[in-house]
């Protein structure tokens, strides 16, 4: 059976666990990884635009080139592919890490809401994308059904 969880002063409280996690930490952790995952996004697709200069515009070469050079094993491609597209790699490998530890604490957070078991039974849902869910749209309580969150 479930139980009553209140949504209240920013904060999810599940009465079944008496834990407490602010939606303001959802909603900070979900917009530094959705910057992140627009910043490694816009890199990866400056990096084989670039590369593609190498392959007279060829779309999968160009994407084979950057993914030579993301995994630095640059004796397959051209020293001027490298010489140019390096600093995106390096840029891309260096917050990509990152990201993904954002992710698995968005992950972790969306587990810790109050009805994630309920939630996450639904196919397609995950603890990411439950918090995603409570980031954009914030106190549920807000809503009068369903249909206005929507």
């Amino acid at each position: 059976m479930l139980t009553i969880t209140r949504l209240n002063q920013g904060c999810a409280v599940n009465q079944r666990e008496n834990d407490m996690l602010p939606i303001d930490d959802i909603k900070f952790t979900y917009a530094k990884y959705y910057a992140w995952t627009n910043t490694t996004t816009r890199l990866m697709l400056q990096g084989k635009a670039l590369c593609r200069r190498f392959h007279e515009g060829d779309k999968v070469e160009g994407a084979k080139t950057f993914k030579h050079i993301l995994k630095g094993s640059y004796n397959e491609v051209q020293h001027d592919a490298v010489t140019l597209t390096l600093p995106i790699a390096v840029a891309y490998n260096t917050i990509q890490p990152e990201r993904e530890q954002v992710r698995k604490t968005l992950e972790k957070q969306g587990e810790a809401l109050p009805y994630a078991d309920e939630v996450l039974a639904t196919r397609g849902l995950a603890g990411a994308s439950y918090a995603t869910i409570i980031a954009e749209a914030g106190d549920l309580m807000n809503y009068d059904n369903p249909a206005k969150l929507w």
